[in-house]
């Protein structure tokens, strides 16, 4: 008889056990426990993640609410993105269950690697928002997956830089020039610079043979700007056919004012020479500008160099013997006279020995 009662209460043990699993996994999961971690406990509401069509920027703003749908508080500690095309003042923070909070995003929306075709392109940025919360027994981390998108009225294939070349002091500064395209109907579209020393011109349409309107961007230095690397900014100001103003386009312009008197090569690389070897090369001290340069003093600065003058003025031969294995810098230090002017120049030699016995 006893041995009926310890099975009936072991089958009556375990079928409360099954009834309780069972009723486990019919609840949803509770925030607050373990079970929590399937369901996401941040939340952003999915009308806030497409932000529909805006025209082309380099700084498109977007606020994006994270809301906190879970019992207990959540610290986000870190917001990254699937491209570096997104940049946010954020900072670690804290929310409380039931609050929101804005992040507050800004978003390059210029094309990247291949130019728009059409006049509007789908734009997807994935947000991976890092955050950890307490389960009630230990602190738990997770990452949500937030995706952006949008689609971008894009308006001028131009590119992001226009180089503008390394020119002497005494050269006749050139116009350059280069093209872009409209991929919609403008009704205008004019340019200026941040620079006074440049004029620009736009000229065009017609349509080329694709159908895209074509226009040239002239520009010609009307002053010298000061010598050594220059920089400043083409701004693109198109109006389409309704009336609109999409956002400025901006372009960088990169060039350099340069000495007269420049060393060809300016620098010298000896490389994968075996260690004792002695190695030769030509150099050169001119003008840029072809004119008159005298030589005053060659002084190589380093072990086993030398440069030995040519019969032909202003050329020299290189002679460096490679007495170290890796890299080695060495030296020639010139003084010339042109333009009633002195002129320093330094010639950096590295050579990079090798051990021919391995």
């Amino acid at each position: 008889m006893a041995r009926y009662v310890w099975v009936a209460l072991l089958l009556s043990v375990v079928a409360a056990v099954a009834g309780l699993l069972a009723g486990r996994a019919a609840r949803p999961h509770s925030v607050g426990t373990d079970e929590q971690d399937a369901n996401p406990i941040l939340f952003v509401p999915t009308a806030q993640t497409d932000f529909g069509e805006v025209w082309e920027t380099d700084r498109f703003e977007w606020r994006l609410p994270i809301e906190n749908h879970g019992a207990s508080t959540v610290t986000l500690f870190s917001v990254s993105a699937s491209c570096n095309c997104v940049t946010t003042d954020f900072s670690s923070t804290t929310i409380e269950p039931g609050k929101t909070y804005a992040l507050r995003l800004a978003i390059d929306l210029r094309p990247k690697g291949v130019q728009p075709t059409s006049a509007l392109r789908p734009v997807e940025v994935t947000l991976d928002l890092g955050y950890s919360f307490d389960t009630g027994h230990s602190r738990a981390e997770k990452v949500e997956h937030v995706r952006l998108q949008g689609r971008v009225k894009d308006v001028l294939i131009a590119p992001s830089v226009s180089y503008l070349g390394s020119h002497s002091e005494f050269a006749t500064l050139p116009g350059t020039s280069f093209k872009l395209h409209s991929v919609r109907g403008l009704k205008s579209l004019t340019a200026n610079t941040s620079d006074p020393s440049l004029n620009v011109r736009v000229i065009g349409p017609p349509n080329n043979a694709d159908g895209l309107s074509e226009y040239t961007i002239e520009m010609a230095f009307i002053s010298r700007p000061p010598k050594g690397r220059f920089e400043s900014s083409l701004f693109l100001n198109p109006i389409v056919q309704d009336g609109v103003s999409p956002p400025q386009k901006t372009i960088r312009l990169i060039g350099a004012i340069v000495d007269d008197i420049q060393a060809e090569p300016a620098e010298i690389l000896l490389a994968g020479r075996p260690v004792g070897a002695r190695v030769e090369r030509d150099f050169a001290i001119r003008s840029l500008t072809g004119r008159d340069v005298k030589v005053v003093s060659i002084r190589p600065e380093g072990a086993g160099l030398e440069a030995i003058p040519t019969k032909r003025a202003g050329e020299y031969i290189l002679k460096q013997e490679i007495r170290q294995v890796g890299e080695s810098i060495t030296k020639v230090n010139v003084t010339a006279l042109a333009n009633e002017r002195t002129y320093k120049i330094t010639i950096p030699v590295i050579a990079i020995g090798t051990d021919v016995s391995k």
